[in-house]
């Protein structure tokens, strides 16, 4: 670039704006600088960045809308202390992936009672246009980073000109540490990881996974995200909120104080499902000595009843006994998916396995 060496300081490194001369503080990893006093954006590597983002709200908004939810999830004595709110950078690439994948899939068809497995070829290509959000960072430190990365793609559309001279009035910009060409192989890494898990859901052996990625283009996103430290009964507590303008759902994840009541709550749904798992294998056990139930059968019937009593009871008492538990917005409790080695099991319980 022409760039005159930048100045190095304890922390970091003083670099002078090729704009307006202005001496900018920026992270020695930093490859793009954004100057809060003029506006430019310009990479070390010398190539152009297109900057985009979403302008942050005032913090006096932000404050109100996080001290609403804690006082309706936490209670009246939670009280902010501390509020900070940061430019976070991501790379939004757009690429076009082609995936050719070669495999086959067992079914199980059944004649009378029996069922035997029938082994169907699996071959095709998927051929798509992906975006891929990019964390432009060397660490993820923020606290609710996954959160905000989930709420990016959907508003990528409403990401228009930024101004980073109005932006840094009411937050911190942080300058991406990593460079354009990084967050492209980063965005072919996950695109062909995501083919792959895609892929490996249709079939049950997958012989063949070849992923091809053409990117088409790139943009530096800069998004607002409110780090918040609260207090409640003298313990401390954080929380992570979006901090855009005009955002519906500010909290995206908290800690969250674990009072008496969810203990007691939490005591007694184990309690519950322990002894419901123990009626489980009082009748199990009638089920063997009647002779209903044989070979590996009887043994996932001696062994699954305790193991299961067990970890419900571990994590029961986890749960009962911690500090604080996480709150993550649009997050429900899910049961794991099922992996494809499964299958054997599952036909096994249901008694039709050759």
């Amino acid at each position: 670039m022409g760039a005159e060496e930048p100045s190095r300081l304890r922390y970091g490194l003083v670099h002078q704006c090729q704009t307006c001369g202005a001496s900018l503080e920026i992270s020695p990893d930093a490859v793009v600088y954004i100057c809060p006093y003029c506006g430019s954006t310009s990479s070390f590597e010398g190539n152009e960045v297109e900057l985009a983002g979403f302008m942050p709200a005032g913090a006096d908004e932000v404050s109100r809308d996080v001290a609403a939810f804690l006082r309706s999830k936490a209670g009246r004595d939670a009280r902010i202390r501390d509020v900070k709110t940061l430019m976070i950078p991501f790379w939004a690439v757009r690429q076009r992936v082609r995936t050719r994948y070669n495999g086959y899939r067992r079914e199980y068809h059944s004649t009378g009672k029996n069922q035997y497995p029938v082994y169907v070829p699996v071959k095709g290509e998927l051929d798509e246009e992906m975006t891929t959000i990019v964390y432009a960072r060397a660490f993820e430190a923020v606290f609710g980073l996954e959160d905000l990365k989930e709420r990016i793609l959907p508003r990528l559309r409403e990401a228009g000109n930024f101004d980073p001279v109005k932006a840094a009035r009411h937050a911190k910009l942080i300058a991406p540490e990593v460079s354009e060409r990084e967050a492209i192989e980063r965005a072919k890494t996950i695109a062909s990881e995501t083919h792959r898990r895609r892929v490996q859901r249709m079939t049950t052996k997958l012989f063949d996974c070849y992923t091809e990625s053409e990117p088409l283009s790139t943009r530096l996103i800069m998004y607002p995200v409110a780090v918040v430290d609260y207090e409640w009964k003298g313990r401390k507590y954080r929380a992570s909120a979006d901090a855009s303008a005009n955002a519906s759902d500010r909290v995206l994840k908290a800690e969250l104080p674990v009072g008496g009541r969810y203990r007691l709550l939490v005591a007694l749904a184990t309690a519950g499902l322990v002894l419901l798992i123990s009626l489980a294998a009082v009748l199990s056990q009638g089920a063997l000595n009647a002779g209903l139930v044989e070979g590996e059968g009887a043994l996932l019937a001696l062994v699954l009843p305790p193991a299961a009593a067990a970890a419900v009871g571990f994590f029961g008492s986890r749960r009962a006994t911690a500090e604080h538990r996480v709150w993550r917005r649009g997050k429900r409790f899910q049961l794991p998916e099922i992996p494809v080695e499964a299958e054997d099991i599952i036909a096994k319980l249901r008694g039709g396995f050759p």
